[in-house]
């Protein structure tokens, strides 16, 4: 290797993935490089989907097949899961495998009509087999029949630290929960579906007594059940949980109380809706999770004092996503003095305007309710001065994209009171599709795509720049004009999306 490509190999690791692929096709030297450098090639995954041309990535598996570090099957069809098993045999050193087989079949029935469904039958038992001693990573969502194959033909693999799975088991087997139990390093673990057996076909006797030590957690199941087995793995995992997610409507709140245990959680995302009632208020109003930093509600719909308690066992909260569309937070944010960002994905500014807080730096809210004047943004500015990083977004729907350019002009206006702010962004997906019909007298609509611009402004207080779309320059020149002044704005620069 020459002198140059030594310091070459030093600047090409802080690239980001974009930039390493431009690189793999200035040369054969670098792209040699890139490909022979196990840190470089976990940056760069293999990604084929429905209809890539597998024969065309033989050639290069055959050369570089030792290197690749990350593949991804994405959207594969039923009758190339065989070539999936060939391919993987040319990746003997894989270390993250992604197989995202959903195997759907359409064909025309008498009537004319398309109908699809999944015929997992017509699959080989034996079609997929390769060993992969070094994977690390694994994230399967496919029907239960592809699940229980690409399990058995990873019975090799027992350094597993992540396992991410999505399916629906049907059959009460516990062949996945046979396949966990021989994990050595398992850290984090995903499980998505519905089935009752899922659960069980997935906690098994040996893998609770195996006690491993989870850092993440997340269970997208129906928990509305009491599961003993569950029960008895979540117990085993108090002390070294750190993240834990469990989205699902309706859970047991025995399992809340376990979540109430872990002493090192950090991150938690939950939904508790229909959890609460007033005796299990009281008995969790006193109970404080102090390593939590980052908390996230799940379409929650309760009452104040509920959302009160709830968040009050979380004293040292420094990111909060949260709806805020039911109540004003008045009285509370000022209790959270490491509270830092706010994300919602369903804003109502009014109901943020009165509350205080001068930790609050970051607010990146999605607005779904039309506000026309400052006077709500102005309070908001005053009551939470310390705001330095501004990102609203307007819900794309036709009623509200009627009056984005008022809802803007209100924002724009008040920009000046925010004091600490370094940067505002506002975005509007105004590219949409739109229904017209062809025919007056006919029901049937016809898709188009709405042309108008993408509505979007960038002020970087920092970089003293301005940048936005047409629409918007046109819309509030003036607005712009002034704020430029205020923030003494040196360049504004129009941009296309």
């Amino acid at each position: 290797m020459s002198e140059s490509m030594k310091s070459w190999k030093i600047i090409l690791k802080y690239l980001d993935t974009a930039t390493l692929k431009v690189f793999l096709n200035l040369s054969k030297e670098f792209r040699e490089s890139i490909i022979k450098s196990p840190e470089l090639m976990r940056k760069i995954p293999i990604v084929l989907c429905e209809h890539s041309s597998w024969r065309d990535l033989i050639p290069f598996l055959e050369k570089y097949g030792e290197h690749v570090m990350e593949m991804k099957f994405l959207s594969v069809s039923l009758h190339e899961l065989e070539d999936v098993g060939i391919i993987l045999k040319f990746t003997p050193n894989l270390e993250n495998l992604c197989c995202r087989l959903n195997f759907v079949k359409t064909y025309v029935n008498a009537d004319g009509d398309i109908i699809y469904g999944i015929f997992e039958e017509e699959i080989k038992e034996d079609c997929i087999d390769f060993k992969l001693g070094k994977l690390k990573v694994v994230s399967i969502e496919s029907p239960e029949k592809i699940v229980l194959m690409l399990i058995k033909a990873l019975k090799h693999c027992v350094n597993i630290e992540e396992f991410n799975l999505s399916t629906t088991i049907t059959r009460h087997e516990q062949i996945i929960g046979e396949f966990l139990e021989h994990q050595n390093n398992l850290k984090k673990l995903s499980i998505e579906g519905s089935s009752d057996n899922l659960l069980e076909s997935i906690f098994t006797r040996s893998l609770v007594d195996r006690k491993f030590q989870l850092r993440a957690l997340k269970l997208d199941c129906e928990l509305d059940k009491f599961y003993p087995i569950l029960s008895e793995f979540l117990n085993t995992q108090t002390d070294s949980l750190e993240e834990l997610e469990i989205p699902h409507y309706g859970m047991n709140f025995h399992y809340f109380r376990l979540i109430l245990k872990c002493v090192n959680l950090r991150k938690l995302i939950i939904n508790f809706d229909g959890m609460f009632n007033g005796d299990r208020i009281a008995e969790i109003r006193n109970i404080r999770l102090p390593n939590v930093t980052y908390v996230e509600f799940k379409d929650f719909q309760c009452e104040f004092t509920v959302f009160e308690v709830v968040l009050g066992l979380f004293p040292n909260i420094e990111v909060l996503n949260t709806r805020i569309i039911y109540f004003s937070l008045h009285g509370i944010l000022d209790n959270f003095p490491k509270l830092r960002k706010i994300i919602s994905s369903e804003f109502r500014v009014e109901l943020l305007s009165f509350a205080k807080s001068q930790s609050l730096k970051q607010l990146d809210v999605n607005i779904t309710i039309s506000i026309r004047d400052t006077f709500f943004w102005d309070h908001l500015a005053k009551n939470i001065p310390n705001i330095e990083n501004l990102t609203i977004k307007y819900e794309n729907n036709r009623k509200l994209l009627e009056t984005t350019n008022m809802n803007s002009k209100a924002l724009l206006k008040s920009l000046k009171s925010f004091k600490k702010l370094k940067q505002c962004r506002i975005t509007d997906p105004f590219s949409q599709t739109v229904y017209i019909n062809l025919d007056e007298d006919s029901d049937d609509k016809v898709p188009v795509l709405d042309e108008k611009q993408p509505y979007t402004f960038i002020l970087d207080i920092v970089l003293k720049e301005i940048f936005a779309t047409r629409n918007f320059l046109l819309e509030h020149s003036q607005d712009l004009k002034e704020l430029s002044e205020i923030f003494e704005i040196k360049e504004i620069v129009e941009i296309s999306m």
